[in-house]
């Protein structure tokens, strides 16, 4: 017997002479395994933190010509010579525009995000059709699973049946974060012809701006009286067809008048995109069930699956849910 293996023999013959304290031991060794399957988070893959931030700000109507110019160029100019900053890459699309900030590695995250923050929220030249940029890091999220909703009703039902199951998915014990994936975005479009304008003798710019005043929520301040301040505010937003019908555009010198209907041709429908889906052969949307933090990723899955067997019962005629 080697000298070197002689405390590995000695422990052996310890353990061989007191049963008593191998046995123990062996249960404390059990007893930790099996406390540590029933407790530790189980998980697909292992999280990852992300040195990315992310600035987006919706540019209402906007081409991506417009969003550039109007958001991107001004939000980059205003944090690029921030220490921390390693790549600033943009995108500008219909409707929107982000900026993604790469953080080089040995700063604080949260340091370079609050300096960006308070870099963007200090420019006041952004077009007036902006709303207000969000500042976020990028974080993380694991897939759990993919809910279909699926049949032959038409878009719009199906959406809202969607949508239906969404909000449910994300009251369900345990579950934060849903996503639905495969959708169209509803769009207004408002169509003025050339002869119809001529009729009238109006413009396109005076339809656009009798568009703009007529929908619109706009604070008015406040009243103050002994009970308090009364804030006064003007609720105009149009988001139906039907709410746009009724914008005034003109009032004629004979007190008749002329709303937008009377000159319009007035859609409430979907964008005009290459997007669809389809489940079994059928138009589809599909829920994307996400975990975030320390969720655990076995029990969101068996809650998603305990409700879509339930709600599978009551679902209409047409329609069906699948995961």
């Amino acid at each position: 017997m080697s000298s070197g293996n002689g405390w590995y023999y000695a422990l052996i013959d310890w353990f061989a002479r007191n049963a008593v304290a191998a046995n123990l031991l062996m249960i404390i060794l059990l007893v930790g395994g099996l406390y540590s399957v029933m407790t530790i988070k189980k998980e697909s893959q292992p999280p990852i933190e992300t040195n990315y931030i992310t600035v987006n700000m919706p540019f209402l109507g906007a081409s991506p010509e417009d969003v550039e110019e109007g958001v991107l160029v001004k939000i980059e100019e205003s944090i690029q010579d921030i220490e921390g900053i390693q790549e600033i890459m943009s995108t500008g699309r219909r409707g929107s525009g982000t900026v993604q900030i790469e953080v080089s590695a040995g700063y604080d995250v949260l340091e370079v995000m609050n300096e960006i923050k308070n870099r963007v929220d200090a420019i006041s030249t952004f077009p007036d059709n902006t709303e207000k940029p969000i500042v976020a890091r990028t974080r993380f999220q694991q897939q759990i699973n993919l809910v279909s909703v699926y049949g032959d009703v038409d878009e719009r039902t199906l959406k809202e049946y969607a949508k239906q199951v969404r909000n449910e998915i994300v009251a369900l014990p345990g579950i934060t974060r849903a996503e639905l994936l495969g959708s169209r975005p509803y769009e207004i479009s408002i169509e003025v012809s050339e002869f119809t304008l001529e009729e009238y003798d109006m413009s396109l710019a005076e339809v656009a701006l009798a568009i703009r005043r007529g929908s619109l929520d706009l604070p008015a301040g406040s009243i103050r009286s002994d009970a308090g301040d009364i804030q006064v505010r003007t609720k105009g937003q149009a988001y139906t067809g039907l709410d746009f019908e009724d914008i005034l555009v003109r009032t004629n010198p004979d007190g008749s008048r002329v709303l937008l209907k009377d000159i319009a041709t007035i859609k409430d429908d979907f964008a005009e995109t290459g997007r669809f889906s389809e489940f079994n052969g059928k138009q589809a949307f599909t829920i994307q069930v996400l975990s975030v933090g320390d969720q655990s990723e076995l029990e969101i899955s068996q809650t998603v699956r305990d409700y879509v067997a339930s709600k599978q019962v009551s679902m209409p005629s047409g329609v069906g849910l699948s995961a």
